[in-house]
């Protein structure tokens, strides 16, 4: 069976997955396996008890578990870290303040002080928010699991550990990292609220969940989980009334300080008529269509993404938590049960603006409350925790085998290249590149001779005839790049379609794949001389009407766009 056939086969089965992301895909890539490999070790670990009580504190366990968010991560920019070098950008600055605050203030220490990238900058902190939030996931099994069965504390905690969501903190370019450490941290506070419903609690809860909702838009539509949580634990009517109305007060007095603090004090960057996701996302729609809310297609697609999102152990959660409710009458059970609908309905009704696979992270983001309903119910069932082991190493394993499907490669490992095939000045002849346009994506029918040219191009009326008529081309630049001086270079590229770099004989960047999305990409490179290195860049796309840009920077280089005094061939 030919290799399309084989992966149109597979890719029936995950009709929201574009099927040409499954070409080029091989899952015995070493970073993978390194990953996969890592990640089964530590949930074996869980089993033995000298592990578990070494790891009890949930200081060491995060930062044990953590640090393999830094090992590897995504290649590719997969959010909007594009906009970023641009400044405060007004769609998030309105809707989700936090995370546009956090952000830029990362940027501009990490970049001015240490000459690290946007894209660097953002990832850094998604890795960050991992930390945070294996510390709250830490907390939370302290307060939920006897202390005295620690092996089911750590089996607790590498539930979240390994589960889809996971896949932020390896650097995921987006506010939705930040939220949930707040949002794990959210549900700690309200067991304790349920436990103890003093006034302190309740508030402390509201405003936690405020910041979540200041960080990514998703967590407001978890409020009538807050309310629920406030009203439940024992008291008369009035009393249950006075938490409700306390809860929902600082809920929305937080939120409004810092809408307000923007009108006030910051308006120069609200930009634009469209004030950024709180009515709607990039499409300008914030809910389905009724006849999308009612086709069964719309469900499917929706329950297989959130089963790589919450873990093949999702549907246990679901059961745990109908059986909590209705023949333990847990109130944490109880509580989940309002959490998880009030979840389910975002999921369900919230406009996605590229569909299922592309906006994964906003789908992944509501995984929160199935995967802490699936690691309640694991470590309160009677099985053997060898048992329960096997599938959730496995979900492990799916998870990351999705990251690489939304990659479009292994994760890569974050170490820095070193260039290679310096060469002398001699070999420049001509200023820019040499390039030829080809017809077909395997570069093997040249649309006329080479030319000398720079990767800067955008086809319209105004700019430059098409070489191609309008249909799909491609086109190699070959030649050498000048660097000035010794040290490392950011290389950035902005591209759509398929896209292969290579400079000092290091490939910074492949993917070929057909897949027509655009490319934001950032590459870090080391030179250990002054001098000319060879760089290939080869595209092909149908969406021409998106701009190859090639751009450099280093700490002593501003950012600049390649010129033909960069190139030479």
């Amino acid at each position: 069976m030919r290799l399309q056939e084989i992966v149109k086969y597979v890719s029936s089965f995950f009709p929201w997955i574009p099927s040409q992301r499954f070409l080029g895909i091989s899952f015995d890539e070493p970073a993978f396996l390194l990953l996969c490999g890592l990640l089964g070790f530590l949930v074996l670990l869980s089993c033995s008890k000298t592990w578990a009580r070494l790891t009890r504190s949930p200081l060491i366990f995060s930062l044990f578990y953590g640090s393999c968010f830094f090992i590897a991560g995504f290649g590719n920019s997969l959010g909007d870290s594009v906009q970023w070098k641009e400044g405060i950008n007004g769609r998030y600055y309105m809707s989700e303040p936090g995370a546009t605050w956090i952000h830029h203030w990362a940027y501009y220490f990490l970049h001015t002080y240490l000459n690290i990238g946007v894209q660097s900058s953002i990832s850094f902190t998604s890795r960050i928010a991992g930390f945070f939030y294996l510390l709250a996931v830490s907390a939370l099994s302290l307060e939920l699991i006897s202390r005295e069965d620690l092996r089911r504390v750590s089996l607790f905690r590498s539930v979240f550990f390994v589960a889809g969501l996971s896949l932020f903190f390896f650097g995921y370019i987006e506010n939705t990292p930040l939220a949930i450490p707040l949002e794990v941290l959210w549900i700690y506070l309200t067991v304790r609220l349920l436990k103890n419903p003093r006034w302190q609690n309740v508030a402390l809860s509201a405003v936690v969940l405020a910041l979540a909702a200041l960080v990514h838009g998703r967590a407001s539509f978890l409020a009538p989980a807050m309310v629920w949580a406030c009203f439940i634990p024992s008291g008369s009517f009035w009393v249950r009334t006075r938490r409700v109305l306390l809860g929902g007060s600082t809920f929305v007095v937080v939120i409004a300080i810092a809408v307000s603090a923007i009108f006030v004090f910051d308006s120069r960057h609200i930009m634009g008529s469209h004030l950024g996701n709180i009515t709607g996302g990039g499409n300008r729609k914030m809910f389905v269509p009724v006849n999308t809310l009612l086709s069964l297609k719309h469900w499917r697609e929706l329950a297989s993404t959130a089963l790589i999102g919450g873990g093949l152990l999702m549907p246990l959660g679901l059961f745990g938590v109908i059986r909590g409710v209705l023949f333990k009458k847990d109130i944490v059970f109880t509580w989940l049960a309002v959490y998880v609908v009030a979840d389910a309905m975002y999921l369900g009704v919230w406009e996605f603006d590229f569909g299922y696979f592309i906006d994964w992270d906003l789908i992944f983001s509501g995984m929160v409350p199935f995967v802490f309903a699936t690691g309640l119910t694991l470590v309160r069932t009677r099985l053997p925790i060898i048992l329960l082991v096997l599938p959730v190493v496995l979900t492990g394993v799916l998870s990351l085998a999705f990251g690489m499907l939304i990659n479009g490669e292994p994760f890569s490992i974050n170490k820095t290249p070193q260039a290679q095939s310096r060469q002398e000045s001699s070999v420049c002849n001509q200023p820019g590149l040499q390039r030829v346009f080809y017809a077909g994506a395997d570069l093997s029918n040249p649309l006329g001779e080479p030319e000398s040219d720079i990767p800067i191009h955008q086809w319209n009326t105004i700019t430059r005839t098409h070489p191609n008529n309008g249909r799909p081309v491609g086109a190699s630049y070959k030649g050498y790049l000048h660097v000035p001086k010794a040290g490392t270079y950011r290389i950035l590229l902005e591209a759509t379609g398929n896209v292969r770099l290579q400079i000092g004989e290091m490939l910074l960047y492949e993917r070929w794949s057909g897949f027509e999305w655009k490319v934001t990409l950032e590459r870090d490179i080391k030179f250990l001389q002054e001098g000319w290195y060879p760089i290939v860049l080869d595209f092909y796309t149908k969406n021409y009407a998106i701009p190859l840009s090639l751009a450099i920077e280093s700490r002593d280089l501003p950012l600049h766009r390649v010129t033909e005094k960069d190139l030479c061939y």
